[in-house]
């Protein structure tokens, strides 16, 4: 009988190499140097060597410790903002919960693999809030959750507070249109047209062919 699951990190609870890259570029670049995405991947990927290695590979009179700690802030601020986990990795993980020892296995230091962990509560948290809120909806139209899901919610709402842009698009835009439309559109009204132009702004309609 399986008691324990153990995970690894980068790549399978989440794709968190391209911000550990972002990072490292923007470490870098602070002290005049560059490196590519392509370097990256040889280096820090298939080769699974260090800052301290390319340091002295490029010939470079930097701190790696310093770069280090340089990359490690600027990784923290990326979870927070730009986090990912892998399709179906929080499902996974809210099923298992409570039922199984759950473990995490990874060689990245510890303060990375503690931003990763607490990016992951504030994912699964949204999702419950998610939830809450399809629920009380439901109630008070009188239909199940899936059906007011899929016809009264667009998935630009669900999708803007998932992603951390719903509070910006709401600061930016709610207090314009409620002032120039409040005669026209409820305060609620307002704010999904807000959203709802944020998104078409990020992801236009296609033509039909």
């Amino acid at each position: 009988m399986i008691t324990t699951v153990i995970f690894d990190l980068d790549g399978l609870l989440a794709d968190t190499e391209p911000l550990h890259c972002c990072a490292y570029q923007a470490a870098l670049r602070a002290k005049g140097a560059t490196l590519t995405e392509a370097d990256y991947v040889e280096h820090w990927v298939r080769s699974g060597k260090g800052i301290a290695d390319w340091v002295s590979q490029q010939g470079l009179n930097l701190d790696p410790e310093e770069l280090r700690a340089q990359k490690s802030k600027r990784y923290l601020e990326l979870l927070a903002s730009s986090l990912r986990p892998m399709d179906g990795a929080v499902e996974l993980l809210e099923t298992l919960f409570g039922k199984k020892t759950l473990a995490l296995a990874s060689s990245s230091y510890r303060d990375a693999v503690d931003g990763v962990l607490q990016g992951f509560d504030s994912k699964v948290q949204a999702k419950r809030n998610i939830v809450s809120a399809i629920e009380t909806v439901a109630k008070k139209l009188g239909n199940t959750r899936a059906v007011c899901r899929k016809c009264y919610i667009h998935p630009a709402v669900v999708n803007s507070y998932l992603d951390g842009s719903l509070v910006q698009v709401l600061g930016q835009r709610v207090k314009k249109e409620m002032a120039e439309s409040l005669d026209e559109l409820r305060p609620e009204e307002a704010a999904v047209m807000a959203i709802l132009e944020q998104q078409l702004k990020i992801d236009p309609p296609r033509k039909a062919a």
